[in-house]
Parts: C-alpha cells; sequence; structure tokens
C-alpha cells in the first residue's frame, strides 16, 4: 500500500441517516454515485499512516462535546460534477478539523456527508428531494475510522 493516503472520516451509524441513504440509492444511483454509507471525512489527507494513539486523541477529543446535528441540503460543484450533501454541525468538528486540501482560509468550514455526485440535472433532482423532507435531527451514533483514499466505506457505489 505503498504512498496510500490515509483520512479519517465520522461513519454515522444512526440508523434514520443510513435508511435515507438506502433510499437514496434506490431512487438515484443510476444516475450518479452515492456513497456506501453516511461518513464525514474530518481530517487528512495524511502522508503518513495514522496512528491509533492520534486516532484515540481525536474521539476522545468529540466525545467531550455536545452532540453533531444534521442540519440541512446544500450543493457545490466540482470540476467534473456536481456535489450534493448534507450539512453537519458541531463545535466538536472546530477542534478536529484539518484538510489541507481544502484548507478553511480558502474554501470555509463546511462539515457534511456528501449525499450525491453527478450532473447537474440528476443533482437538481436529487437537492429537491431532500429539500422535501426535514433533514434536521442529531447524529447520535458514529465512530471514527481510518480509510485509505478510493477503498473501503469512502467507495461510491453505481
Amino acid at each position: 500500500m505503498a504512498n496510500a493516503q490515509q483520512i479519517l472520516t465520522l461513519e454515522v451509524k444512526d440508523k434514520k441517516i443510513q435508511d435515507l441513504f438506502v433510499d437514496l440509492r434506490s431512487r438515484f444511483n443510476r444516475v450518479g454515485k452515492i456513497p456506501s454509507s453516511p461518513h464525514v471525512t474530518i481530517r487528512g489527507p495524511y502522508k503518513t499512516a495514522v496512528s491509533s494513539r492520534r486516532s484515540k486523541q481525536i474521539m476522545q477529543r468529540l466525545s467531550h462535546e455536545p452532540k453533531l446535528r444534521l442540519s440541512g441540503v446544500g450543493r457545490f460543484e466540482l470540476a467534473d460534477c456536481h456535489v450534493v450533501y448534507l450539512s453537519v454541525q458541531g463545535e466538536a468538528l472546530r477542534k478536529v478539523w484539518w484538510k489541507p486540501d481544502f484548507p478553511i482560509n480558502q474554501f470555509g468550514f463546511n462539515p457534511h456527508i456528501t449525499v450525491f455526485k453527478g450532473d447537474k440535472e440528476s443533482a437538481d433532482r436529487v437537492f429537491d428531494a431532500l429539500t422535501q423532507f426535514s433533514v434536521e435531527c442529531p447524529i447520535e451514533l458514529f465512530e471514527l475510522r481510518v480509510d485509505v483514499i478510493g477503498q473501503g466505506a469512502l467507495n461510491f457505489e453505481n
């Protein structure tokens, strides 16, 4: 696994949010990409392996703060696709956030769960569908994961 870059994600384990992803995959997978599991990327990519000690420190910081919360739907455009996401709020995230490819001073602080990547028209449909429902809810259950970019829970299902 030489040169494999690792990132830290919070994999959301709440049944309500996982069920939302199952529904989105059944409705929209034919027109774009939907992550295989709901997660928030909070750190990385790292150039070296993430130690278990470092992971434990980050999880301790997260566990001492008020809970995380889904707070609305948003979207942005990348060079090759349109992205629809669920916004995630929580002061604890600011304390552990480190994404050198997306520095806060240039891209802002925007923790989110990506729910769709695809063309503009399909992203419009996903965005419209999500805005029809209340996506305001606490995130009660999550676990910290070390993932390799392009593998594991981060893979998108087609």
